[in-house]
């Protein structure tokens, strides 16, 4: 499946992180290849509608979950990142994956649909400043929060948890 330039070039931003040791402990986030994510397991008795969208895997959690490019039909911006948990959970999470690395480089960490504070000794464990830095230096800054970039996404997007809702098994 094909991506945008600005998706592309996202995810060379992201394996750049991965190789300058950015991307450990406590951002809960590994690249992975690009690769097609089945959730259609999860829609046995509506395949006819999950097979009209397309979820393309860009990176992971310690626990296997999928961060995923959503191809929905008629989508005529860029995919959004939806992020589809190994425990049932899913949650829409940025408009763009250009959105998304500025989420992952904000400072907050990722768990369960949210983006929150990291605890002092998360702190210690990576250099927050230099990688907030380096996001601005390769995308430009931005001064919406995580939840900010959420929620402006949402409105260019249909509503992924009510469509899953809809059509989950």
């Amino acid at each position: 499946m094909n991506i945008d330039r600005d998706s592309k070039e996202a995810i060379e931003f992201i394996n750049s992180l991965e190789a300058a040791g950015f991307l450990g402990w406590p951002i809960d986030f590994e690249p992975t290849e690009l690769n097609r994510f089945d959730a259609s397991s999860w829609f046995e008795n509506s395949i006819e509608e999950y097979e009209k969208h397309r979820f393309l895997e860009f990176g992971k959690d310690g626990t296997g979950s999928g961060f995923c490019l959503w191809f929905y039909p008629g989508l005529e911006r860029k995919p959004p990142v939806v992020f589809w948990s190994s425990e049932g959970e899913f949650c829409f999470v940025s408009d763009t994956l250009r959105d998304f690395v500025r989420q992952l480089c904000s400072g907050k960490l990722f768990y369960d649909g949210s983006w929150l504070d990291p605890d002092d000794e998360d702190r210690k464990e990576i250099d927050w400043e230099d990688l907030k830095q380096r996001a601005i230096n390769y995308f430009g800054a931005w001064l919406k929060s995580p939840k900010e970039l959420e929620e402006e996404g949402r409105k260019n997007h249909p509503d992924f948890e009510k469509w899953v809702n809809e059509h989950w098994e």
